[in-house]
């Protein structure tokens, strides 16, 4: 069942260029037809779900489904489905529900094995081509997943049943105790002050990523957490990390912010942005000013003929050059417009404002016809919609439906978020719900409502409480994290 005029469809679909394949695994784009063939002809289904602004995803491209032994093992085992990230987000967010239900990596790419009726029977994210460190490969994975169906059926479906169920009900939530934040930020602003390089340039031992979110949680806090975050910030817009078109690399491998990498993607701007915007109302400097306005308009190189914003330029090592990520992520155009409309409101620059007011616009359009941007219309994640929400807070425009739409990827009854819609039908049967403890997780339902602008204040109350919760159980909070609860 592979797409006629594409070979292979993977590479067509995550990739601008891609490598002499020996072999081609016969994918089928996500429908709901693959589950009445997987019943018919009594196979489990096998899902991929990639992304070619993943590292990872890429390399199972071009080390695993290009091997002939892989491809011959799926295509005979298996009705193979490959999802886009960026075109399904929706399945996306359902395959990173299962992986956090199932205590597996919430990253991309995922890989499901799942049973005729859409069950999960095992969840993996990346598996390389071959037994690496005591790791199993992927043939491992699929060869034990085949065989157990193959041998004991029965037991399989009652096992991915019992997995569905354990999700589906779960215990009463326990009430939030609010005394651990206090305490968990204050260990965490003390933990992350103790690593900071002599000459202040930043935080922690190479290589050094993007932290925005960690340096607005401590530009929060009075005395030497400010000044700490003042001085990495300042060093960083200084450093080799600053490209000569104004925008900023993803990491450095080396102290001082050198030996930069020659990824550049939107989601950092966006975030970065936030981080100077917050450093000039918190010191009414105006060098942090210059900074977030120079940073505002350099955003100007992502923008795409259509008029939304695409992801960056990603290389997948240090040899070789960048390559440019042509697709759109509605959630980092959304935040964009927020932050645009918020700095040209704040430091009075009218190009600024009206160039997040027009964003706002476009994205609202997105949910009300298929786009580049949603090929499927008005499908999108609960966080899509917190921050499509926010941006049209912003802009004055209604986010009712909007939020009407958010709120069919809530059960009320659970009180938990979704991975998909509850009354909207989906190609995937499945509704899986995302785990109490996954509120901690950088793309929560839940940061992104204490983050947005403009959320309603008993979706905010009811994020906050699902965060103190998680929190509990989180050994290391993220600087995202840390952010939301930080705030008022």
């Amino acid at each position: 069942m592979s797409v006629p005029g594409c070979r292979p469809l993977l590479a067509c679909i995550l990739a601008g260029s891609a490598p002499a394949f020996s072999a081609e695994v016969n994918w089928a784009p996500p429908a709901a037809s693959i589950w009445s063939k997987a019943a018919e002809t009594g196979r489990p289904v096998f899902l991929h779900v990639g992304s070619q602004s993943s590292a990872l995803a890429q390399a199972m491209q071009e080390q695993t489904f290009a091997r002939e032994e892989s491809a011959d093992f799926l295509n005979s085992r298996f009705l193979c489905v490959l999802v886009n990230a960026e075109t399904d987000p929706v399945a996306t967010e359902q395959a990173r529900a299962l992986a956090l239900q199932l205590s597996q990596p919430a990253v991309l790419p995922f890989n499901l094995w799942l049973t005729p009726d859409g069950r999960p029977i095992e969840v993996h994210g990346y598996l390389p081509p071959s037994s690496e460190w005591g790791r199993e490969s992927f043939l491992t994975v699929a060869q034990r997943v085949s065989d157990q169906w193959i041998r004991d059926r029965g037991s399989v479906l009652a096992a991915s049943a019992a997995a569905v169920e354990s999700f589906s009900t779960p215990g009463p939530a326990p009430a939030p105790d609010t005394t651990v934040v206090g305490n968990t930020l204050e260990e965490a602003a003390q933990a992350t002050l103790a690593t900071l390089a002599a000459d202040g340039t930043t935080f922690g031992e190479p290589p050094h990523p993007l932290e925005p979110e960690l340096w607005r949680f401590l530009l929060q806090r009075n005395g030497p957490a400010r000044e700490a975050a003042l001085s990495v910030l300042d060093h960083l817009s200084r450093s080799p990390m600053k490209d000569p078109q104004g925008t900023f690399r993803r990491r450095a491998a080396e102290p001082g912010w050198s030996s930069p990498s020659a990824d550049t993607l939107l989601s950092d701007q966006v975030r970065l942005a936030w981080a100077f915007l917050g450093a000039a109302s918190l010191t009414g400097d105006a060098r942090w000013r210059q900074e977030t306005v120079q940073l505002l308009k350099a955003l100007r190189h992502f923008a795409r003929d259509d008029g939304f914003l695409f992801q960056g330029w990603m290389a997948m090592d240090a040899s070789q050059p960048a390559r440019r990520i042509p697709s759109a992520r509605l959630v980092d155009n959304a935040m964009a417009a927020c932050v645009l409309i918020e700095a040209g409101k704040r430091f009075e620059e009218t190009d600024l404002l009206n160039e997040g007011r027009a964003l706002a616009r476009l994205l609202s359009q997105a949910l009300a016809e298929p786009t580049t941007l949603l090929p499927t219309g008005a499908p999108a994640t609960a966080r899509d919609l917190v921050w499509l929400a926010a941006a049209q807070h912003s802009a004055s425009l209604d986010p009712a439906p909007t939020l009407a739409s958010l709120a069919d990827r809530f059960d009320p009854a659970q009180a938990r978020w979704l991975a998909s819609s509850r009354t909207a039908a989906s190609w995937w049967p499945l509704v899986v719900p995302l785990p109490t403890s996954a509120a901690c997780d950088d793309s929560s339902t839940e940061l992104a409502l204490l983050l947005a602008p403009g959320t309603p204040p008993d979706l905010r109350s009811l994020a906050r409480n699902s965060l103190t919760r998680a929190l509990a159980d989180s050994a290391a909070p993220t600087g995202l994290a840390l952010l939301a609860l930080s705030l008022p």
